[in-house]
């Protein structure tokens, strides 16, 4: 399989050692197209030409032509079905999470009204603690009076006294003697069902 290779300078020295100015050794980097150090002509003494600079030597074709990178390959492959395998394996987690959660609040919500209820149940509690409020009980729900009290009961009409109904039904549902037996069981039954 081949690999692509990391681009890394090479290093051509431009002039000799004896060129420069202050008796430093001078190293260049080359960036261009990749050429070995031994393929480079150094200028010096020995060479002909005498002081010109080092002229390039021409790149194997090998190393001319980059190794194209895949668009897609192996490791992706083994990544992506790493990843669906942890999924599949982690969304009956996450969904057991969440449907405990939901549940959780429905708890804390039934809680939170069960709270306010017994709450309403210890006001109510705390008031029939006060006689006050067992006098006016007792008066309201049963009826019942103090000694020395007149109680009164009142039977008929809820309208008051001086008013008489306007609807002729009514005058017959007051007495229903005055009516044929089937239009006063017809009444009754209309009476318990409006009642």
């Amino acid at each position: 399989m081949a690999t692509r290779r990391p681009k890394v300078p090479k290093i051509a020295p431009s002039r000799p050692a004896s060129e420069s100015p202050d008796g430093a050794d001078v190293i260049r980097a080359d960036f261009g197209a990749g050429k070995a150090p031994e393929e480079t002509s150094e200028s010096g003494p020995g060479a002909a030409g005498g002081s010109s600079p080092a002229a390039p030597a021409a790149p194997p074709a090998e190393e001319a032509q980059p190794v194209p990178a895949k668009a897609f390959s192996g490791r992706m492959l083994a990544l992506a079905v790493v990843m669906i395998a942890i999924t599949i394996m982690l969304a009956p987690t996450v969904k057991v999470f969440f449907d405990k959660r939901a549940e959780i609040d429905a708890l804390n919500a039934d809680i939170a009204a069960r709270e306010a209820e017994g709450d309403a149940l210890r006001r109510q509690v705390s008031r029939w603690q006060d006689p006050n409020y067992v006098k006016q009980q007792a008066r309201d729900r049963i009826n019942m009076v103090m000694p020395g009290e007149t109680g009164y009961w009142v039977f008929g009409s809820d309208l008051p006294a001086g008013e008489s109904s306007s609807q002729p039904g009514a005058a017959a549902a007051q007495d229903p003697a005055d009516l044929p037996w089937v239009d006063s069981l017809w009444e009754s039954v209309r009476r318990a069902a409006t009642d």
